[in-house]
């Protein structure tokens, strides 16, 4: 991989990266796994605790109501 910036008159810093090797891949890869799971059973959480409260439940219904009548009127141009 290489990184660098040239511009008319003037050659910025240029890196060169070697290539990885598969050992230096692996941790990377079991880290971002680990991290996302660990990501996922916190959004379950937080969306069973969200629809618990009385807040969620006004807007399900709110929405829910928008919805049919959008369905209703799409029922109507057809």
């Amino acid at each position: 991989m290489s990184w660098g910036i040239i511009s008319w008159g003037w050659k910025g810093p240029f890196y060169v990266w070697s290539a990885e090797m598969k050992e230096e891949k692996a941790e990377p890869i079991s880290t971002i796994t680990e991290l996302n799971m660990k990501g996922v059973v916190e959004e379950i959480q937080l969306n069973d605790q969200w629809r618990q409260l009385q807040e969620w439940k006004l807007l399900w219904e709110r929405e829910s109501d928008e919805v049919g009548w959008l369905e209703l009127g799409e029922r109507k141009l057809r």
